[in-house]
């Protein structure tokens, strides 16, 4: 109930907090760049940014006659830094943060379970967060594609 009531508070506060890539699609050994747009007014600082290259799997373990699975989970890449100072716009009263991160080029791109693969993923995500507003918060699946 309580994440509830968070995240009712934030979306009533914040509106809908949105990401637009503006590199696509993106690629190991690149620069990400992006948008985040708020859809109020937002009197925030420069946002706190941390993407992630996750790699999960499952695997199952046998205990007698007992089949359990453990999931594991191990970070592949890890990256913090602040946004650009918010750009506001009065007319539409909406808030905008720009940033830019250089993806590493020895990482491996978005890879979701299939056949193949097994239950072996590998996720990037963006979490955006405030330092000075705690109810602040959002996060993001970015797809990174294999260089061709």
């Amino acid at each position: 109930m309580g994440g509830f009531l968070r995240s009712s508070f934030r979306n009533h506060r914040f509106g809908d907090v949105t990401l637009e890539l503006q590199t696509f699609p993106l690629q190991p050994d690149q620069q990400a760049q992006g948008i985040i747009h708020v859809s109020k007014m937002a009197d925030l600082p420069p946002l706190l940014l941390r993407l992630e290259c996750v790699e999960t799997y499952v695997e199952t373990v046998k205990e007698g006659k007992k089949t359990h699975s453990i999931t594991h989970r191990n970070k592949l890449w890890d990256h913090a830094q602040l946004s650009d100072p918010p750009l506001h716009d009065m007319k539409k009263k909406t808030t905008q943060f720009s940033f830019t991160i250089d993806l590493p080029a020895d990482v491996p791109p978005t890879k979701t379970a299939s056949v193949e693969s097994g239950s072996r993923t590998v996720l990037w995500q963006l979490t955006v967060t405030s330092e000075e507003n705690s109810i602040f918060y959002a996060q993001f699946d970015v797809p990174v594609f294999p260089v061709s």
